[in-house]
């Protein structure tokens, strides 16, 4: 089945795929990943042009999120990287297959961006550590900086709201942007 289709002012083509992905922006942020893979030259070139920062992991080449010229959108989403085009996250997969409607998409997006937006201060906040802005990484510094207290009541108390926000947000994680079962429907 064709997706629908509108063209925007440029004249390309958008469909309700790049929409939600327009909206979103979490793998840009860095929510989820800390890098992404330089497929080809082409996108090695693109990166070095709006200063993706570029690095070698086992004989790959990568650049690092949060990505530059990420600014509440992308400003480059009409030539970004091939590897940007084509990754699809679980959520935009079921829209795609029409397992979920556009509009729930939408709203799974703008709660999961706050959230996200709301674990990185807290986070900033308690740690000042700021080298990653994926969260499960500085939950496990958090963790371990206070593993003799987080069995304590006091801490629990105290960090409530840090540590229900994180909770829904691995929930919301696992559901809707990254499955742990493929097969599980959005």
């Amino acid at each position: 089945m064709l997706q629908p289709q509108n063209i925007d002012m440029n004249g390309t083509i958008e469909t309700k795929g790049h929409k939600l992905c327009l909206s979103c922006g979490l793998c840009c942020m860095g929510a989820f990943h800390n890098r992404a893979y330089i497929a080809n030259s082409i996108d090695k070139q693109l990166t070095k042009d709006f200063g993706g920062e570029q690095f070698k992991q086992n004989e790959k080449l990568w650049f690092r999120l949060p990505c530059p010229v990420f600014d509440e959108k992308c400003t480059v989403y009409s030539e970004r990287p091939s590897t940007c085009e084509k990754h699809q996250c679980d959520l935009l997969k079921g829209l795609l297959k029409n397992n979920i409607t556009l509009e729930k998409a939408h709203n799974l997006v703008t709660k999961m961006k706050p959230l996200f937006l709301e674990l990185t201060r807290q986070l900033d906040e308690l740690l000042g550590i700021e080298e990653t802005k994926q969260i499960e990484p500085r939950f496990y510094h958090f963790f371990k900086q206070y593993k003799n207290d987080i069995s304590q009541l006091e801490f629990r108390k105290k960090h409530k709201k840090l540590l229900t926000n994180y909770a829904v947000f691995l929930f919301m994680k696992k559901n809707y942007f990254y499955l742990d079962n493929q097969n599980k429907k959005t």
